[in-house]
């Protein structure tokens, strides 16, 4: 019967109505409105498919995300952005998807570094700093030479990063290896420089640079000596921008005005619950909004969520090999942060403070310590927001944003408690 079907019918027409047998909800969905998923969304509903973005907070945008209290706007995580100049790749990105994207504002004033001895200010012109140094320390003029030359040398690779924009799975074999043979031509100026890490790895690190032990201190938090060129590195390239005007938050919300415009959505308090899988093949996805239980299907699922959450909550557990499950568990993990978001009754120039990332350090304290999570001992970096941007707060007014490295062991997980899904209360 099917065969007399196919001859009757046209072959295009078959297949049309075998698609329509099996449509799906929707073509794409990705978990996680976080910046890279909620991009990932934009480009994909751009090519005419049909996305679904689920996320469990209440607000979009991850580590780009705002919030407003009183008439106060509140960036949650960023210091500050990279690559969202006139030739960023995130730029390249986000005009191909509309020109009127919110655009970054690039930085003149970047770090201020404060300690018991010394105020060293990083800005887009970093000879300004090198001058300082060499008139500060004029018996290390050779080594702060060779310094910020080798900052340049880190420049230069920066600057070629963007030809990195290729992810391996749209890649063949050859061409994996003809990518991997390029990243490593363009990176290996700067691989004798990724040797020293640790507190004794780049002490050892800067040593070849210089010796005065007070000239260390403006480095005395960093982890590794890769970390202590590429501040200076990205401001030769002036490759440090603020937010847009409005807060990080109009970033993410721009990108979901284009996902919606074209045909797709984003469902925010959706947590997803479980991934089906049918044969190794992708089919649903299921969540729950209101203690309402969903399923959706699609063809194709994009996870921007965090991995451990992936693999050990969502996926069938024989989907992920256990030797990968247990790598996750043993790998290198960041310092999270301790952020207090503080709205002022005057402005915050008036209090003495500046458009400038400020570092306060104590010198003393070992360099591990200060990621420790430790108040007493970490560093402490502190914005100004509304002296860039005014319409952060209310007229006259202002907004600090203070963070201290943290981890969330600290002092018995921050006194806090389990509950039954395995968060933190």
């Amino acid at each position: 019967m099917l065969r007399k079907m196919i001859n009757f019918f046209p072959y295009s027409f078959i297949l049309l109505l075998l698609k329509q047998m099996t449509k799906k909800d929707f073509d794409v969905i990705i978990i996680g409105a976080g910046v890279s998923g909620l991009t990932a969304a934009a480009l994909l509903s751009k090519s005419g498919l049909k996305v679904c973005v689920l996320e469990r907070h209440y607000l979009i945008g991850g580590y780009l995300q705002g919030f407003d209290r009183k008439g106060f706007v509140f960036d949650t995580a960023i210091h500050w952005l990279n690559q969202c100049g006139d030739q960023g790749t995130v730029t390249k990105v986000f005009e191909y998807l509309g020109k009127d994207f919110p655009r970054p504002i690039t930085m003149q004033s970047i770090h201020q570094h404060e300690t018991k001895n010394y105020s060293f200010v990083l800005t887009n012109n970093p000879e300004e700093l090198k001058a300082q140094l060499i008139n500060d320390f004029p018996h290390e003029e050779a080594g702060i030479e060779k310094f910020f030359k080798a900052a340049r040398t880190v420049a230069d690779v920066s600057n070629k990063f963007p030809q990195f924009f290729l992810s391996n799975e749209s890649l063949s074999g050859f061409e994996k290896m003809t990518y991997k043979l390029k990243q490593l031509r363009i990176i290996y100026p700067i691989i004798k420089y990724a040797l020293y890490g640790g507190e004794k790895g780049v002490e050892k690190g800067l040593r070849k640079f210089f010796k005065d032990e007070r000239l260390l201190e403006l480095f005395c938090s960093e982890p590794d000596l890769l970390s202590c060129l590429f501040p200076i590195a990205w401001a030769y390239n002036k490759d440090y921008q603020n937010p847009p005007i409005g807060g990080s938050k109009v970033i993410p919300e721009w990108l979901e005005s284009k996902i919606e415009k074209n045909g797709s959505e984003v469902i925010l308090s959706a947590e997803v619950t479980n991934i089906g899988i049918v044969n190794n093949v992708f089919q649903e996805v299921t969540y729950k909004k209101r203690h309402k239980d969903y399923t959706i299907s699609a063809n194709h699922l994009i996870a921007a969520c965090d991995i451990d959450t992936l693999y050990n909550k969502l996926l069938p557990a024989e989907a992920v090999p256990q030797k990968l499950k247990e790598k996750l568990a043993k790998s290198e993990l960041y310092s999270s942060s301790l952020t207090i978001s503080v709205a002022l009754d005057c402005t915050a120039e008036s209090l003495g403070f500046k458009d400038v990332m400020l570092y306060l350090f104590n010198e003393e304290t070992k360099r591990t310590e200060h990621i420790s999570g430790d108040p007493h001992k970490s560093f402490i970096s502190i914005l100004a927001p509304t002296v860039r941007d005014k319409t952060l707060a209310p007229e006259g007014q202002g907004t600090l944003n203070i963070f201290v490295p943290a981890w969330m062991m600290y002092e018995n997980n921050w006194k806090t408690k389990v509950n039954e899904k395995g968060e933190f209360v």
